[in-house]
């Protein structure tokens, strides 16, 4: 599976007015989801969905899928946590 099919991160920022925000979502395995998800939350960002794109990944057994399974976390914040995000 080539990266345009799904397996793309990304992160939107954008001013309103005095404050910013961003929006993104984060591809990862599922052994990365604990530590980037409370990276993200322990930052300030707000996780609003964790969600997989590749249905084969849910409708086979376990041990019929593929060695990795691909998820997608989407964050997002306002204000002045984007503003200590960008700072780093």
């Amino acid at each position: 599976m080539t990266p345009p099919m799904g397996l793309t991160s990304w992160a939107a920022f954008k001013r309103d007015g005095s404050r910013t925000m961003v929006m993104g979502d984060m591809v990862m395995t599922e052994d990365q989801v604990n530590p980037a998800m409370s990276t993200a939350l322990d930052n300030g960002l707000e996780v609003t969905a964790l969600h997989n794109h590749f249905f084969w990944d849910s409708t086979f057994p376990r041990q019929a899928r593929k060695a990795v399974q691909v998820v997608i976390l989407a964050a997002g914040a306002v204000g002045l946590v984007v503003k200590a995000i960008a700072s780093r």
